[in-house]
Order: structure tokens, then sequence, then C-alpha cells
């Protein structure tokens, strides 16, 4: 598989609040990563796979 360099970049927002965590490009892949909230408090799992939230 031929990795492209990252073209476009998308924010992670919050599952509640749906307020901008994090930052990520179209060639990202999280999985079993967590991040709380500031605004709101809940924490999210982020779960990237190649560049679209799941």
């Amino acid at each position: 598989m031929i990795r492209l360099p990252a073209t476009r970049k998308d924010w992670f927002l919050c599952k509640r609040c749906q307020k901008k965590l994090l930052l990520f490009s179209d060639i990202a892949n999280s999985k079993g990563v967590y991040i709380k909230c500031k605004n709101c408090g809940y924490e999210n799992e982020i779960i990237i796979r190649n560049g679209k939230v799941i």
C-alpha cells in the first residue's frame, strides 16, 4: 500500500457538546485513545480509521 501525503485536515468533535477537540489528517489511524472535553467533561474515545471518524 502506497502512503500518500496528508491533503486534508478535520476536527474531532466532542460526541456530547460538539466542541472541537483535536485536529487530524486524512491519513490518520487511531484506536484506544481517550480525550476529556474541557467544556462538558465527557471522556471521548478517539477511533479514526483512514482519516474518518468511526
